[in-house]
């Protein structure tokens, strides 16, 4: 009613907001802390339990300040873990990242070489949505729908590599 658009997963923006200016021009990049009107291939993270992203590796900080402290005290690097993500992880990332609310099957073959067929499963469960008018499914990609914005970060689960093999004990946000 406020007249807020929504500009990704679980985000929205006045329509004058460099946000939904950049959704409008087809600029909106989106990393895993959120969206954002210019993107960068990094993002270094500095504080205890802070997360960075620097060439294909996340690596997250010690999340106890005690053990952060020393570490920086001792001019070392907090990290605390890391994961190199493999060909297969940036594709994923860059099909769930999308800002533009559709993904067209000619980007995905001219960035990583692959076509539909790559995500047969994750298709067949889309078009289950379909009928609910949240999402379309054709020959030239996937479209979310007006109504579908609202459901984007549930269209995104199905390539989600990671999700179905989690615990059942693993905590994550709620999806409607």
């Amino acid at each position: 009613k406020a007249g807020y658009l929504t500009v990704g997963m679980d985000h929205f923006a006045h329509p004058d907001d460099p946000l939904a200016k950049a959704i409008h021009d087809g600029r909106l990049t989106r990393n895993f802390m959120g969206y954002a009107v210019q993107g960068g291939s990094d993002m270094v993270s500095i504080g205890p339990s802070a997360i960075s992203q620097i060439g294909g590796v996340y690596h997250q900080n010690d999340k106890i300040l005690s053990r952060w402290e020393h570490a920086v005290d001792a001019g070392r690097f907090a990290v605390h873990k890391g994961y190199r993500c493999s060909e297969e992880d940036e594709l994923r990332r860059w099909v769930i990242h999308q800002g533009r609310f559709e993904l067209r099957w000619e980007d995905m073959r001219a960035r990583f070489g692959v076509g539909p067929d790559h995500f047969t499963d994750a298709i067949e469960q889309l078009k289950e949505e379909v009928p609910f008018g949240i999402v379309e499914v054709r020959d030239e990609g996937i479209f979310v729908t007006e109504l579908g914005r609202r459901f984007v970060r549930n269209l995104a689960m199905p390539f989600d590599a990671y999700l179905s093999k989690m615990s059942a004990t693993t905590k994550f946000s709620r999806t409607v």
